[in-house]
């Protein structure tokens, strides 16, 4: 039951931040401008992001063998950025640093659970482990 959740729940995240890349670089090469991007991706943004709360849960149940403190650091400034800037601040949706910040996290997020999720499967394909 855990792996299968595990699973579900890799599969979603990736899934989230793989649409958030994909309609930025839509949104971009349609010639759209940087301030709608939020428009488009931002409250998938906002719950791909939030999910990984879940991630301190996971090591705090020793679902995962993540340090708790790493976790909490990590998800905990990012849910700074998204909630208490990108969230409150309309600027900070209009801003070209938002689009660094889809790309680069959306990246990482979806080269990270396809690992994970492939591991969970017991066999990662050499592009995504190098």
């Amino acid at each position: 039951m855990m792996k299968a959740y595990l699973l579900l729940y890799n599969a979603a995240c990736g899934a989230g931040w793989l649409f958030c890349i994909a309609h930025t670089l839509a949104l971009l090469s349609s010639g759209g401008f940087v301030g709608s991007i939020y428009a488009g991706v931002g409250q998938v943004l906002m719950i791909s992001q939030t999910a990984m709360l879940l991630e301190i849960l996971h090591s705090l149940l020793g679902l995962v063998p993540s340090p708790v403190a790493v976790v909490t650091l990590q998800v905990g400034s990012r849910i700074f950025v998204v909630w208490g800037a990108l969230f409150w601040v309309p600027a900070c949706q209009q801003h070209w640093s938002l689009v660094l910040i889809v790309m680069s996290w959306g990246i990482t997020e979806v080269v990270r659970y396809a690992f994970y999720f492939c591991s969970l499967l017991g066999s990662v394909p050499y592009p995504i482990f190098w």
